[in-house]
């Protein structure tokens, strides 16, 4: 018989206001100590949620410092099984800035149109065969 015991981290992020990264690292770094698995979204923890991550102002060396909890993490409890998961950017097919940066409520529909473009120009220089854009 198995048994499980979920401890969901609180997410005060609202839509565009991302959520606390201290308040969420100091309640992880408390919760790991009886872990035996953490399942962590790098959106959340890197940018304080999936919408903030299309709207961050963060520099790379802000976003890898916060990546480091990961190895924290683990020095406090070295038996812990980390999982962790993020999500890929979208680019929604229409103009609308509220889950998106402002700009896209002007162009969001033809940024999507340039990457469709993008895209197939691709594909047809290599041949048809899926490639990364």
């Amino acid at each position: 018989m198995w048994s499980f015991g979920f401890r969901l981290a609180p997410c005060w992020a609202a839509k565009k206001r991302p959520s606390d990264p201290d308040r969420v690292r100091d309640w992880l770094l408390e919760q790991v100590r009886t872990a035996d698995y953490a399942i962590l979204s790098i959106d959340q923890l890197v940018y304080g949620g999936i919408v903030p991550s299309r709207l961050h102002r963060l520099t790379e060396a802000a976003c890898m410092e916060r990546l480091t909890l990961a190895r924290q993490l683990k020095e406090i409890n070295p038996s812990v099984k980390l999982l962790a998961f993020n999500l890929i950017m979208r680019a929604p097919a229409y103009s609308s800035s509220e889950e998106e940066p402002d700009y896209y409520a002007l162009y969001g529909a033809e940024l999507c149109e340039r990457g469709e473009a993008a895209r197939s120009a691709s594909n047809r220089m290599d041949g048809g065969r899926a490639v990364s854009v």
